[in-house]
């Protein structure tokens, strides 16, 4: 495993066209950048927060770019394995990021094979990998010979994707027909697999999840029901397959792909295919946690358009301003989309399309607090939104146990509720979500549930008493509360007398065995689900 500083080529620059896109929910904004001297640039991924990954070329080479949010874009060049000899090209590609800004891709000296990279937070690189067959410090031998992606030429080992947990998926291979799939995990341990025994197998991993769930394709030597077929590899090791290339997975395990038309898989292996009105091919390429697919289309003329197809089926369109062809290649939770566009001159540019799934805050707050034991608590939550009013529902949970479920009004929600017990418990707001913004939970409100205070009296009768003469104690249990239930114990020091019901507050007892003397005589009141416990104070006892 090696470590390098980040080779930055060139500084930050900003975004070069800003245009406006009007909906049918709200305005929608295309963004399109570039970085200096480049004549092609490619966006391959997108993350939560926005920062987006890709690929760029100029008269020298192709290199590696990460755009910030705020729009600035740092290049950057993966180091090569070993110093290149004078005059080698050396390629760099990136294909994927993660939640962290953690950037995988290749490295890929022209001539020799391709190694993957991770790029860190800090802008180190990790590099690793070969042609899969066989194991050595970074993973793989450095031997073998050229293998196709199918847009580009690169060799040895093409990283894909990573997810949040720093699990990296991708290809290897020895030659174009002779193609693995590996998992990396974040110790650098790494598997290699296939669908299918196959005497020359061809794995492509295109996808994973946040669970370790991988997609991609494979193509069957012999075909049974498919040639290219698609795969779910889950975190065990297990697969399953089905017809079609699969592109994209989300956290849900929902996969899409395309066939002769564009498909979702859901988690239980049901497949729906569609395809956008018109097109002579609908080809997707992610899907976000909402269930969102965005990928590319053909028309007629065989111009290439993007599209969203939502939830519930509905399928929208859209291309760059004065772009010949649009191609978007990934999505995030936001809806927030990415890819490349060309326009009439040749070029190609990077874009970022702003997502209708924007994201909202949750508050939540509690009108008595802390509350007592049974008594009427009101919670509220306030979904707020910074377009059109968030609608939808929210669900109370105490801890994981749910309240309730109350629809909102006007971003809105109440429960109105009561605790059977006392301590402190960890109430959530969490929102649904609609069509304009993603689910959301409110932070953790600690609710503190408290007894009623009491407070305990006692008196005896008669006081003096005389030897062998009964003596009545008797114990009276307030509270700011309901009326106290439960028992009493009567102590005579450390010594129980004896133990007695409430009756409306109120305990007795009667002995007549306490000998000559002064005693200190207490009331211990143990609680009830409501009431706290309470002592009285000692009451002196003197008998004759």
């Amino acid at each position: 495993m090696t470590h390098f500083r980040s080779l930055n080529r060139v500084g930050m620059v900003a975004a070069l066209l800003v245009v406006s896109i009007a909906s049918a929910l709200h305005a929608q904004t295309i963004i399109a950048f570039d970085l200096p001297n480049s004549t092609s640039t490619q966006p391959t991924a997108i993350n939560s927060s926005g920062q987006i990954t890709g690929s760029y070329s100029d008269s020298i080479g192709t290199h590696a770019f990460l755009r910030q949010t705020d729009g600035t874009i740092i290049s950057f060049d993966a180091p090569p394995p070993y110093p290149p000899q004078p005059g080698q090209l050396v390629l760099t590609g990136a294909t994927a990021i993660n939640a962290f800004g953690q950037i995988v891709g290749y490295v890929y000296p022209i001539t020799d094979i391709s190694r993957g990279f991770l790029r860190l937070t800090d802008g180190t690189f990790v590099i690793f990998g070969g042609d899969c067959s066989g194991p050595t410090q970074d993973g793989f031998t450095p031997a073998g010979r050229a293998l196709w992606t199918g847009l580009i030429r690169v060799e040895g080992t093409v990283p894909t994707a990573i997810n949040d947990r720093g699990q990296i998926t991708g290809y290897c291979g020895l030659d174009a027909q002779i193609i693995w799939g590996f998992l990396r995990q974040p110790d650098g341990a790494i598997t290699v697999f296939e669908p299918k025994d196959e005497p020359n197998p061809s794995t492509r991993p295109l996808a994973m999840n946040s669970r370790g769930q991988i997609t991609g394709v494979y193509l069957e030597q012999h075909p049974t029901g498919c040639s290219y077929c698609g795969f779910l590899r889950e975190p065990d090791g297990a697969f399953a397959t089905f017809e079609g290339i699969a592109t994209a997975i989300n956290s849900r395990g929902q996969i899409t792909g395309y066939t002769d038309h564009g498909f979702l898989r859901q988690p239980d292996g049901s497949i729906v295919t569609f395809d956008v009105p018109n097109a002579i091919s609908t080809q997707p390429a992610a899907i976000n946690l909402k269930g969102q697919i965005t990928g590319v289309y053909v028309d007629a003329s065989y111009i290439y358009h993007g599209f969203v197809r939502e939830k519930d089926g509905t399928i929208s369109t859209f291309d760059v301003p004065n772009s010949t062809n649009t191609y978007p290649a990934a999505m995030n939770a936001t809806g927030d989309i990415t890819g490349w566009y060309s326009d009439a001159s040749g070029a190609v540019r990077g874009f970022v399309r702003e997502g209708s799934n924007k994201t909202c805050t949750v508050s939540l707050t509690s009108n008595m607090n802390p509350a007592y034991v049974n008594q009427s608590v009101t919670l509220s939550a306030v979904v707020g939104g910074t377009q059109s009013m968030p609608t939808g529902s929210v669900t109370f949970k105490n801890g994981t146990s749910v309240l309730a479920t109350v629809p909102l009004a006007n971003g809105q929600a109440s429960l109105t509720t009561a605790f059977t017990k006392a301590g402190s418990f960890s109430i959530i707001a969490s929102y649904s979500g609609d069509q304009n913004y993603l689910g959301k939970n409110s932070k953790a409100l600690k609710q503190v549930v408290k007894k009623y205070t009491t407070s305990t009296t006692l008196t005896s009768s008669p006081n003096p008493s005389a030897h062998g003469q009964p003596v009545t104690f008797t114990a009276t249990v307030s509270s700011t509360g309901p009326i106290p239930t439960g028992r009493v114990v009567f102590k005579n020091g450390s010594t129980s007398l004896g133990g007695r019901v409430l009756v409306n507050g109120v305990a007795s007892l009667t002995t007549s065995k306490l000998p000559v003397g002064t005693f200190s005589i207490t009331a211990i009141y143990n609680g009830d689900i409501e009431s706290d416990k309470s002592t009285s104070p000692i009451l002196v006892q003197v008998v004759d």
